[in-house]
């Protein structure tokens, strides 16, 4: 058996009873139990915390209220405990029986109620506790039961004296008087925030004729735009309410025991938003003009909807503001972040070429990003006359973490490969080890960098480079075609600190070409998800062998949009060519 507690927070009979309602109703909906149960145990649970509290003596202080519900598989066992002073409601005497709505007047038909509508009830002073416990069969919702299937009304016994059981004009109150509507639903309907503090007698009649319908999930019941003809009151279930779209994560929720449509039938104006059946929602429906006509000019009916109305309207003012919040906060980041790619491209070397005064040789690159900032690099500059340092990078993750990781590689790269060492520039292998140590160092976000760096030598024709964990670059020496250099792949950098790279000499004769690129440009992806491939790249490239240098990097480029087909890509792009002039 699953035992649930609520301790009520009393500072006025109002709120307890509220407070004490609301909760039953959420339980009962979450238990699956029939509306009608939910009606019952309601009315039973708040009749006894209003006792409760009314007679908890002359001391200033309200009771302390709890709430504890044993639900097991066939009853639900009740008890509702206050420190309150010994009063057992069950000794109250019985109040006279009515003959017509009438002769009604307020208070004294609790106890009669919960005596009708509890299979058991008891009083019992516990130490400094009031004890009231009653039960109930446990009745599962079943929109398909009869009341041939509930077995005998309670409310036609002997003790049931609080419901009247003549009209004022004589009439019976049975079935066939009530239009095909159990009363036991009009009770409940009378729970309704709009129809608090309202007479029953004045809702009866009106809600008598109004179709009960139950909405799948999901199902649009209000046209954002459209024209309203009738007011929702939820019975069960709940309704989503979206100012965008239907199906849009963004949503209120509107729940049992509200309504739905009432402002746009009142003022005759299209829909503001979209109304979305959820959770198994029925709703009572009630046409505009009964709605209007009839039910608007119930005393306290007004008043009601305009408490719901304010409720409403601060709900709506807060999701504006934080709306607006969100959209100011939102342009306050994309200004960053345009700023920032406008200094991450302002880092990259700029020119294409990027050396036009060299008529040796021939060098450029692109870097396109797949977000606002990016984690690819590349670089280029001479140690001194002779020497060439080149670089491609990239770094791992994506967005404004691996653009600083980006930043500070290039710094890094750049002071290193400067670096003076007993009036020389270190070689190759140092400038990369001692790079690997300052990104591993204070590396709290555990990101890394694949970097290609090399040093071409223009006096000698001689290429130099360290691979650290990144693609192989493509070669073509003199006039022969493109193919991968062999894998002599190193760890990334940025994770092991006394990590030692060993360097590859190669030749680079007058007429090669050297093509760097991240594996943003191999693993570019179609909307089918294939990805683009390193043959792919093997085979562009040699099908413009016979192009100049610059033509290479457009034309890649342009394979990959080929290929890609306007898919958005995940990953930077970022080709960087070489070309030594015969």
């Amino acid at each position: 058996m699953n035992t649930i507690v609520r301790r009520l927070s009393t500072s006025s009979v109002q709120e307890a009873v509220a407070e004490a309602s609301a909760w039953i109703r959420a339980l009962g909906n979450d238990l699956r139990l029939d509306p009608e149960q939910v009606f019952r145990v309601d009315l039973c649970v708040t009749e006894i915390v209003t006792n409760a509290v009314n007679h908890a003596g002359d001391n200033a202080a309200l009771p302390e209220i709890e709430i504890r519900v044993d639900a097991g598989a066939d009853a639900l066992r009740i008890e509702v405990r206050d420190d309150a002073i010994a009063f057992d409601p069950l000794s109250l005497p019985q109040p006279p029986a009515l003959r017509t709505l009438s002769d009604e007047r307020e208070g004294g038909f609790g106890i009669p109620l919960i005596r009708a509508f509890a299979d058991e009830c008891r009083y019992e002073r516990r130490d400094t506790q009031n004890v009231f416990s009653f039960a109930f069969r446990r009745v599962s919702e079943n929109p398909a039961r009869t009341l041939v299937e509930r077995g005998v009304d309670r409310r036609a016994s002997a003790e049931a004296t609080a419901f009247p059981l003549e009209r004022a004009d004589g009439a019976r109150l049975e079935t066939d008087a009530r239009s095909g509507v159990d009363r036991r639903t009009l009770g409940y309907i009378s729970t309704f925030r709009i129809f608090r503090g309202v007479a029953w007698s004045s809702v009866e009649k009106i809600v008598a004729r109004c179709p009960l319908r139950d909405f799948a999930d999901g199902e649009v019941l209000l046209q954002k735009g459209q024209i309203n003809s009738q007011v929702g009151l939820i019975i069960r279930g709940r309704v989503r309410v979206h100012l965008d779209a239907p199906n849009s994560p963004d949503f209120f929720a509107i729940a049992q025991g509200e309504c739905i449509g009432e402002m746009s039938v009142i003022d005759g104006r299209p829909i503001s938003a979209y109304a979305v059946a959820d959770a198994g929602c029925r709703l009572l429906l009630i046409d505009a003009e009964t709605f209007v006509s009839e039910v608007l000019v119930i005393p306290g009916v007004a008043r009601n909807l305009m408490t719901v109305f304010a409720e409403r309207m601060r709900l709506n003012n807060n999701r504006i503001t934080e709306r607006m919040k969100a959209t100011m906060e939102l342009e306050r980041l994309q200004r960053e972040l345009h700023f920032a790619r406008n200094m991450q491209e302002g880092m990259l070397p700029q020119g294409f070429p990027l050396f036009p005064e060299r008529t040796d040789l021939w060098c450029g690159g692109r870097m396109r990003a797949a977000r606002e900032v990016g984690g690819d690099f590349y670089d280029a500059f001479f140690i001194d006359a002779d020497r060439l340092f080149l670089a491609v990078g990239d770094i791992c993750g994506k967005g404004m973490p691996a653009a600083l990781l980006m930043a500070r590689t290039m710094t890094l790269l750049r002071s290193e490969a400067m670096r003076r060492v007993r009036s020389r520039h270190p070689p190759i292998q140092d400038i990369m080890e001692r790079v690997n140590r300052g990104l591993c160092e204070n590396n709290t976000t555990f990101y890394f960098a694949s970097i290609f760096a090399a040093i071409f030598h223009t006096a000698t024709g001689a290429l130099t480079y360290v691979n650290v964990g990144h693609n192989a670059p493509l070669v073509a020496r003199g006039n022969g075609p493109f193919s991968y250099e062999p894998d002599t792949r190193h760890p990334v950098a940025g994770v092991v600190e006394e990590v030692r790279y060993r360097p590859v000499e190669v030749a680079f004769p007058p007429g090669s070409t050297l093509v760097l690129y991240t594996d943003g440009v191999t693993e570019a992806e179609n909307a089918r998800s294939e990805l683009w491939g390193e043959e792919r790249l093997l085979a562009t490239l040699n099908a413009m062998r016979a192009r100049e240098a610059p033509a290479l990097i457009d034309g890649v480029l342009a394979a990959v949009d080929g290929f890609a087909q306007g898919h958005r890509q995940s990953d930077d792009i970022t080709l960087l060519v070489l070309h030594s002039r015969a």
